[in-house]
């Protein structure tokens, strides 16, 4: 087989608009509601990955994100899952808190939360969003994970710095929108350390760029892999992306280049699953 090296910033737009858009499909902003006196308060506390294993449906995200004092200290979890004004939330004794991965600040270690959604509350959820099957793609990640050179990777998720305060819209008192973001990278390396795997992605500020100049915010989204292919006519083309992992730390920029730190196929696939 053949092999070509194509920046990404020269990739056709419309791949990566088609792209983002199913990645989305996927991926909600985490936000905390409590009240402060009569006031909503709302706290937007990372992003998360939608999981399925069996019938048990969750929420992937970063452990730090459900371990903040903000997520302590609220009434309910609300997730934004539509591009319209809407409110969608769970009271936060409903959920089901998974400590998969618990981050120190002595050394780079695994940093990964599960949310267990309530059957009660999937019926919205399953008519607007999709949820990730884990069972279903866990034999074949590994196969198309084995060299990160193939194909293109995506974090995505909500950062801090798109997010939008609204006044009253739609009926409501006020409105915040969080706008996902699907920012496209490659992997730098990838190393092992005891039950977890980490990639260090590389976002790049170069003119092509769409990274966000934070990624606050989108810690706990989706690290997604998307293999891509050249036909006989020139044009290139995908089969879908795979969910591949989660973003959980990034590093200051350097030389227009951002190292951002998550988790691999690895720790989501055997970790994650045997614990679910």
């Amino acid at each position: 087989m053949d092999f070509e090296q194509i920046e990404i910033g020269k990739l056709p737009l419309d791949l990566l608009e088609n792209i983002a858009r199913d990645i989305s499909d996927y991926t909600v902003a985490l936000i905390a509601l409590g009240f402060k006196k009569d006031d909503l308060v709302e706290h937007h506390i990372g992003s998360g990955s939608l999981i399925r294993v069996g019938e048990k449906h969750c929420i992937l995200t970063a452990h730090h994100c459900i371990d903040s004092h903000a997520f302590k200290d609220c009434i309910r979890l609300g997730l934004a899952i539509k591009s319209h004004p809407h409110h969608f939330s769970i009271i936060k004794d409903h959920l089901k808190i998974i400590d998969v991965g618990k981050p120190n600040n002595n050394d780079i270690c695994p940093d990964i939360g599960i949310c267990v959604l309530p059957k009660t509350e999937l019926g919205w959820l399953l008519a607007n969003k999709s949820f990730w099957d884990i069972e279903k793609y866990k034999e074949v990640i590994f196969d198309i994970s084995s060299d990160i050179n193939i194909g293109v990777y995506a974090i995505s998720g909500c950062p801090d710095v798109y997010t939008i305060n609204g006044g009253s819209n739609r009926g409501f008192h006020k409105s915040k929108g969080f706008q996902n973001t699907i920012g496209f990278c490659g992997v730098g390396k990838h190393w092992e350390k005891d039950e977890y795997d980490y990639y260090l992605c590389k976002a790049s500020y170069d003119a092509f760029s769409n990274s966000p100049k934070s990624f606050k915010g989108m810690s706990g989204g989706g690290l997604w892999h998307i293999p891509l292919k050249k036909e006989d006519n020139g044009s290139i083309t995908y089969k879908r992306p795979y969910l591949s992992g989660l973003s959980f730390f990034e590093y200051p920029i350097v030389n227009i280049e951002r190292d951002i730190l998550c988790h691999g196929p690895k720790s989501i696939y055997e970790r994650v699953y045997s614990i679910l």
